[in-house]
């Protein structure tokens, strides 16, 4: 899932990032009882945009159910970590 939100300064990420998966994860629990077991990945990952993007970010988010079919999101997540120099360890990450 891909969100794009301004939060504030005074917000730690990873506090929002729990927030943002416990209220869902309830939220998804509650009203569809087929998905009791229902949790969220370990983990997360958060970008700094330039706001030159925003058009460009708000338009990928908005069609990346298609997206994602063309392309695994595995790829396009190691893909931007290249572009933007972060090391990473694969095998670490999918243990």
């Amino acid at each position: 899932m891909h969100l794009y939100v301004d939060c504030p300064t005074t917000l730690p990420i990873s506090e929002m990032v729990r927030a943002i998966k416990a209220n869902s994860s309830r939220w998804i629990r509650t009203s569809y009882p087929e998905h009791r077991s229902f949790e969220w990945q370990a983990g997360y990952a958060a970008f700094s945009v330039d706001p030159i993007d925003d058009r460009r970010l708000r338009e990928y988010i908005r069609t990346q159910e298609i997206h994602h079919r063309e392309r695994g999101f595995l790829d396009e997540y190691l893909e931007l970590l290249d572009r933007h120099g972060i090391e990473y360890n694969i095998h670490g990450a999918l243990e």
